[in-house]
């Protein structure tokens, strides 16, 4: 899942629980955003925070916010 991120510089992200389009948005603004579950996003930090290279100051935000994912969507 993170690869389909890697090559593009300002990914537009639709964040919903379900990973559902905008339902009220057409055209190119709805063109523009990738749907994207909760659960997608919670796999994707799991995956980016396994890599032990990652050390950057803003890992535990990340990890924060994963630990919030896990609670909320199992």
């Amino acid at each position: 899942m993170c690869l389909e991120f890697a090559n593009e510089p300002d990914p537009c992200v639709f964040l919903t629980r379900q990973g559902r389009p905008p339902e009220n948005s057409t055209g190119l603004g709805r063109e523009l955003f990738r749907p994207l579950a909760y659960r997608e996003l919670r796999d994707i930090l799991r995956t980016a925070l396994a890599d032990e290279r990652q050390t950057e100051d803003g890992r535990h935000i990340v990890e924060d916010y994963l630990q919030t994912l896990e609670l909320e969507f199992r």
